[in-house]
């Protein structure tokens, strides 16, 4: 292969660049984008693959870029591919940018509490895992989207009893009520709502 032999025989990186970027033989390209690194081709450089239709192109140059260091200009370009369809690119993707993947999830988790209104709940002394569950069944049926939130109590000796009526209360603002009431902490990540014994221990 012609593209093989010019590396190995260290040819100029100009000369190199220009015919790997002419080159059209996906596999080629592949072994390629895998392999060369930041002495020869730059992060910008390897974008220009990214959205190459050949999905194992694509592929092969987040393998190269999960090696590298980007800035956020170009972990941003990044997030345009996510969830796109193809399992291991957004595995790729992930392993790039997992904090500021992780930060999108808390995110749009954190949005839906706020879009989940419960028209109407009442507690009466009812315990706090009850008052989990019941909420989880709210969220669920108020849901626009009909997908819910998981919450999870994990202060399981927790003996709390709550009172409290809630009438088009948003989910997340009722969270905040009830772990007031129960000493609890609200804490949103990627996927789930956690209800936490509260740091200062009041109720």
């Amino acid at each position: 292969m012609q593209y093989l032999s010019l590396l190995q025989k260290r040819t100029s990186q100009d000369s190199f660049l220009n015919q790997l970027a002419a080159c059209t033989d996906a596999h080629v390209l592949t072994v390629l984008l895998e392999s060369i690194g930041p002495e020869i081709a730059t992060p910008e450089y390897l974008f220009q693959f990214i959205e190459s239709r050949d999905l194992s192109v694509r592929r092969a140059c987040l393998r190269n870029l999960v090696t590298r260091r980007l800035n956020q200009e170009q972990k941003d370009r990044l997030k345009t591919l996510w969830r796109k369809g193809d399992e291991i690119v957004d595995e790729l993707i992930e392993k790039i940018m997992t904090p500021e993947i992780a930060a999108m999830k808390v995110d749009k988790l954190t949005k839906r509490l706020d879009s989940i209104t419960l028209s109407e709940v009442e507690f009466s002394e009812e315990d706090i895992p009850d008052v989990v569950g019941i909420l989880e069944d709210h969220a669920k049926n108020n849901d626009p989207d009909k997908v819910g939130v998981s919450i999870v109590l994990m202060d399981k000796k927790n003996t709390s009893r709550v009172t409290l009526k809630l009438r088009g209360t948003s989910l997340r603002k009722a969270l905040d009520m009830v772990a007031e009431k129960a000493g609890l902490s609200v804490d949103v990540e990627e996927d789930r709502v956690v209800l936490r014994k509260s740091k200062d221990g009041k109720r």
